[in-house]
């Protein structure tokens, strides 16, 4: 399995190793590019950029159900409020409930 497609959201060789190291192989083997790609789309239309830090704290966001995906993070913007996207970046821990 090559992660090197993740290079395009600014992680280095370093991090794509970390994530290496840091996720089981099953959770690695259902990483699609398509599927972050489109995903990476989402969170930025929601003004959420920090798709490289995501990818390297909450990977398994990224192997949701395409619907699972927006209704989970449709969900936690109505609960964080107006300023979600302050919210997200100040604490990224708040998306571990997509998991």
């Amino acid at each position: 399995m090559n992660l090197e497609y993740l290079k395009k959201y600014e992680l280095t060789d370093d991090d794509i190793q970390e994530i290496y190291l840091k996720y089981p192989k099953e959770i690695l083997l259902l990483l699609d590019e398509r599927k972050i790609d489109k995903f990476a789309q989402v969170l930025n239309r929601l003004e959420i950029y920090c798709i490289d830090d995501i990818l390297l704290r909450f990977i398994e966001i990224f192997v949701l159900e395409e619907n699972d995906f927006i209704n989970k993070i449709t969900n936690l913007i109505h609960k964080l409020g107006d300023n979600y996207v302050e919210k997200i970046n100040y604490d990224l821990e708040v998306l571990e409930e997509l998991i």
